[in-house]
């Protein structure tokens, strides 16, 4: 059976501790993120992010999305499935802003 776990809270309250903490004990998945924001220096597609144009952006199936100073960030269906192909339970971090819209999204689609 497929899970996803979403870890939510604000900036610096331990979020990416847990999920490291998750994939290094459980072997749980990362779910990769999107964004349309640049690479910063040493970050890799794939890895960190998934670097995104605002057309690709567009075109994925978002679970949740929210917009920092003006540059998208948000958790696809399609990064889903690829933590799922790594391990059936699957870890996310969220802001705040972020769970509230995939909550909503979970909501409407029951």
């Amino acid at each position: 059976m497929k899970k996803v776990f979403i870890l939510v809270g604000p900036a610096g309250t331990g979020k990416t501790t847990a999920q490291e903490y998750l994939q290094q004990t459980f072997n749980f998945a990362r779910v990769v993120t999107h964004t349309t924001r640049p690479p910063r220096a040493g970050e890799v597609n794939g890895i960190d992010y998934y670097f995104e144009t605002p057309a690709s952006f567009s075109h994925l199936d978002l679970l949740e999305h929210v917009e920092y100073d003006h540059k998208a960030y948000g958790s696809s269906m399609q990064g889903l499935e690829r933590g799922w192909a790594k391990h059936p339970a699957a870890v996310m971090v969220l802001e705040s802003q972020g769970a509230q819209t995939y909550r909503q999204r979970s909501v409407t689609k029951r």
